[in-house]
C-alpha cells in the first residue's frame, strides 16, 4: 500500500522511512518549498540517495515536507506514475488510495489520471469548498495531500491517517515493522510484512485482526474486525475487501 506522509519540522528517522520504501517499493518522492518556488525529487532504485537527499532539504528549510511511498498494482513503474504530482508551479499533492478514474490508458495510473483532471479546475480551487467537497465525494476513501509554495498544506480526508508524537502525519501504518502482537483472542500482525511471515500469512489464511482503537480499516478507518490484505498490504474491513478484489480485475489504481 502507499504512504503519504506530512513531516512538519523534526528529522524522520532513517529506520521509519527505510521501512516504508520496503513496504512500497515501486519509488518515492518528496515535495518541498524555499519558499519561493515549489520543489520535488523522485528516486526509482537507490533509498541511500533518497534518504540523503531528504536529510540535506530537511536540514536546508523549516518547513514541511510531504513524502510518498508507492507500491504499484497498474501503470507502469517509472517516474512519471511517481508521486509527487504538480497540478501548477503553485500546488502539488501525493494520493494514498483507490480512485476509479480508467481513462483506457493502461501506462497511466489513477493518480496520473487524477492529476490531468486537477489542471482543468480553477487555478485556486484548493481554496474553494464547494470544489473540494465533490473532490472528497468522487474520491471515496482515499486521501490526498496538498503542498503550495507558500508552505500551506491541505488534507482531504485527514481522518483517515493519524498523526505521531512528533507532529508527523501518515496516512497509514505501512512504516511499521511487521511483527506478532498478541491480544487475548488471538495472534496477529501489526504492520506491514516481511518476505518471511508474507508465506507464513498466505491470502488464503489471512490474519483476522481483533478489533481495538489502534486497528481501523486502513481505507474508510472503520473499527470493525479486519482482515490483512496481502496484496495491498493492509488491514481491511469486510466491505473495503470485497471491493478491493472487485476492483483489482481492471488493475488500474495505485494503493
Amino acid at each position: 500500500m502507499c504512504i503519504a506522509i506530512l513531516n512538519k519540522k523534526t528529522k524522520i528517522s532513517k529506520s521509519i522511512l527505510r521501512e516504508c520504501w520496503t513496504n512500497n517499493p515501486d519509488g518515492a518522492g518528496m515535495l518541498w518549498t524555499n519558499g519561493k518556488t515549489l520543489n520535488f525529487h523522485k528516486e526509482m532504485n537507490d533509498f541511500n540517495e533518497f534518504y540523503k537527499t531528504y536529510e540535506i532539504i530537511r536540514q536546508s528549510f523549516n518547513t514541511p515536507i510531504v513524502l510518498h511511498f508507492r507500491i504499484s498494482t497498474a501503470g507502469k513503474i517509472n517516474e512519471t506514475n511517481c508521486h509527487p504530482f504538480l497540478v501548477s508551479d503553485n500546488l502539488g499533492f501525493v494520493h494514498n488510495g483507490i480512485c476509479d478514474l480508467h481513462q483506457g490508458n493502461a501506462d497511466h495510473s489513477d493518480t496520473y489520471e487524477l492529476n490531468e483532471m486537477f489542471k482543468g479546475l480553477p487555478h485556486n480551487f484548493i481554496f474553494n469548498h464547494s470544489i473540494m467537497e465533490l473532490i472528497k465525494f468522487s474520491i471515496g476513501n482515499s486521501k490526498l495531500l496538498f503542498l503550495d509554495k507558500a508552505g500551506k498544506y491541505y488534507f482531504v480526508n485527514e481522518k483517515f491517517g493519524h498523526w505521531d508524537k512528533e507532529g508527523n502525519w501518515f496516512s497509514n501504518y505501512s512504516y511499521i515493522a511487521y511483527t506478532p502482537f498478541k491480544s487475548k483472542y488471538s495472534t496477529y500482525y501489526k504492520g506491514t510484512p516481511t518476505k518471511a511471515t508474507k508465506k507464513a500469512t498466505a491470502k488464503a489464511t489471512a490474519t483476522i485482526i481483533e478489533t481495538t482503537g489502534k486497528n481501523n480499516c486502513d481505507f474508510c478507518g472503520s473499527y470493525e474486525t479486519l482482515t490483512f490484505d496481502t496484496d495491498t498490504h493492509c488491514y481491511l474491513c469486510a466491505e473495503c475487501s470485497g471491493y478491493h478484489s472487485y476492483k483489482t480485475e481492471d488493475k488500474y489504481f495505485d494503493l
